[in-house]
């Protein structure tokens, strides 16, 4: 039989992502209203470039799911960070943004003042950018400013951000591969401003190449004898140029090119000259270079080697340039709770409460926490009795099915006796029937029927 084809180019094995050190994070919508806002719909798409790549781009909502749903498939997917938009009911303009770290906390929850979507930064650039699908292969560089370790909110918002991309390495990971730029940036009154950067890297050009350039063009224009430059010498104004345009190319103007030529052959002859007498002096520099050659040619080395390192090292700068490619979000913070989407309000920028409230709030939320384990402890106890009951039920059945097969085996050894039992029983009730017939009986038949025939005769 012939071995059957194995295609290896596109049925590829799918491998599961067993590296649970690296943080992922789905971003999703909740709510009625936030499910018919169709802004709000790519706001949450634009969010999830921000996250790529260890995230759910292609994640669909449907209106009958819950939160619930998702905490429970967050725990077989290895997702750490959880990022809900919902829009409230009370005000169609009010939309707020969670971040929950999977499973225990804490949640942040902040106010969306403004935000603006890719498509919308697209439109007011000079220049479009194509953000390919390269350019979100890798997390971008995080970069946080204005927050301090020391305000316990702030804290807990750094720590946040911070674990939601794996850590970088300086020494293994390239320059090359980090391709974005995550800006968070908190400003004086307390709002938060995230941005996201492309970095754009391009050769640095050297000043002094440019200038040679731009001399050696002017130079050759210098030289061209068809474009012939007005002189302005006896020019008052650049008005008396444009005026007097009528007159320009004329009979006196080529008497002022024929001065200027004479003038360029004298200023030639100067320059033959010169250039004579510096071939004397550089002949002359030669014989006095050619005793001291040997001393020197070990310092004009280490001089050519200096000159060709820094040409290098100037050829090898590079300039890299910021192009901001969105979403851009402009947040304050709401309140920060301390287990995942719910617990206790470890902060609120409305609610201020005094000491004696908060002992109290503490006294109830330990209340509810007892109870809470209580209530644990007693469903542990019943499943244990529950759990013993089936195991006392089913070893009752394993004896009833041990005593059925007892019964049916011992019901098949008795029946089987009392058949052998039986068929003796039969063949000695045969024997007594017939104990009374006499042994000769067929004899005495056999001799009525002879003597019948003889008679007639």
């Amino acid at each position: 039989m012939a071995k059957r084809r194995s295609k290896n180019r596109t049925h590829v094995p799918v491998e599961n992502d067993k590296d649970t050190s690296i943080p992922k994070s789905i971003c999703i919508r909740l709510g009625t209203l936030a499910m018919k806002n169709k802004s709000l719909k790519q706001l949450v798409n634009d969010f999830r470039l921000i996250l790529s790549p260890h995230t759910a781009i292609k994640l669909k909502e449907l209106n009958k799911n819950k939160l619930k749903d998702f905490i429970v498939m967050c725990s077989p997917l290895n997702v750490t960070h959880l990022f809900t938009f919902t829009q409230s009911t009370n005000n169609d303009n009010d939309i707020y943004l969670k971040l929950g770290k999977l499973h225990n906390g804490p949640t942040v929850t902040f106010k969306v003042n403004e935000y603006s979507l890719v498509k919308d930064i697209n439109k007011f650039k000079n220049k479009s950018i194509s953000t390919h699908g390269l350019l979100f292969q890798e997390p971008p560089l995080l970069v946080m400013n204005g927050f301090k370790n020391d305000i316990p909110q702030e804290k807990i918002i750094i720590s946040l951000f911070q674990n939601i991309y794996p850590p970088i390495n300086p020494m293994n990971k390239k320059i090359e591969d980090i391709k974005r730029v995550l800006l968070i940036n908190k400003q004086e009154d307390g709002t938060v401003e995230i941005r996201q950067y492309m970095i754009v890297i391009k050769d640095l050009i050297n000043k002094k190449d440019i200038k040679a350039k731009n001399i050696d063009k002017l130079l050759r224009l210098k030289d061209d004898k068809r474009r012939t430059i007005p002189s302005l010498k006896k020019k008052k104004d650049i008005s008396s140029l444009v005026l007097e345009d009528l007159g320009y190319m004329t009979s006196d103007n080529e008497s002022e090119i024929e001065d200027e030529q004479i003038i360029k052959e004298e200023d030639e002859i100067k320059q033959e000259i010169e250039a004579e007498e510096e071939l004397l002096a550089k002949a002359e520099e030669k014989v006095e270079d050619e005793i001291k050659e040997e001393d020197e040619e070990e310092q004009q080395a280490i001089k050519k080697q200096k000159l060709n390192d820094g040409e290098k090292s100037s050829s090898n700068k590079k300039a890299i340039k910021l192009h901001e490619i969105g979403p851009r979000l402009s947040l304050s913070l709401l309140k920060i709770e301390s287990d995942l989407f719910k617990g206790e309000t470890l902060y609120h920028s409305y609610i201020k409460k005094t000491s004696k409230e908060i002992q109290e709030l503490q006294k109830k939320h330990d209340e509810k926490v007892r109870l809470k384990e209580q209530r644990k402890k007693e469903q542990e106890a019943n499943l244990q009795k529950k759990k013993e009951a089936k195991e006392e039920k089913k070893k009752r059945k394993e004896e009833r099915r041990l005593q059925r097969k007892e019964q049916q085996s011992n019901q098949e050894e008795g029946s089987e006796d009392k058949g052998k039992s039986v068929s003796e029983d039969d063949v000695s009730s045969s024997e007594d029937e017939y104990a009374d017939v006499p042994e000769d009986i067929d004899s005495d038949l056999l001799s009525e029927i002879d003597e019948n025939p003889s008679d007639e005769e």
